[in-house]
């Protein structure tokens, strides 16, 4: 059994849910949710709708050891050893978005590389003053 937050749902070829790995989305019964022609929906309870019609439900679970998780590929999960616990989750889901991190990675190296010029210009500032105060402070004291 594997897990995953992954959102990115399809059908594949043999009407099956899958993830975007091609994994089988597992309904509540445990088998994977099987759907035919028509349209798809899903609700914020996992419910899974076809034409207005339920015709499953996801099987939403979470974990009170995440420890007990080990990260497979980009994003699936495995139990580490036979006592993980699983337990119905409270989350909702919301149907037409993807969960994405919180941070821009190109804004973030761009602001990463602002940060480190302002640094050695910092740098550069403090050495010049300080190679001109030091020959300054011997002058004063040799007299």
């Amino acid at each position: 059994m594997r897990y995953t937050r992954n959102g990115s749902l399809n059908l594949n070829a043999q009407s099956v849910l899958v993830a975007s790995d091609g994994s089988p989305v597992m309904g509540e019964t445990g088998k994977p949710v099987r759907l035919e022609a028509g349209t798809v929906r899903i609700g914020e309870g996992g419910e899974v709708f076809l034409d207005n019609r339920q015709v499953g439900r996801l099987k939403i679970v979470a974990f009170d050891d995440l420890s007990k998780l080990q990260k497979e590929g980009n994003s699936l999960f495995a139990p580490r050893s036979a006592g993980l616990t699983e337990r119905k989750s409270d989350a909702r889901i919301k149907s037409g978005y993807l969960e994405q991190s919180n941070v821009n990675p190109v804004s973030s190296v761009v602001r990463m590389v602002e940060i480190l010029r302002h640094f050695e210009a910092i740098q550069k500032t403090v050495n010049l003053v300080m190679n001109e105060m030091n020959p300054k402070a011997i002058e004063k004291l040799g007299r």
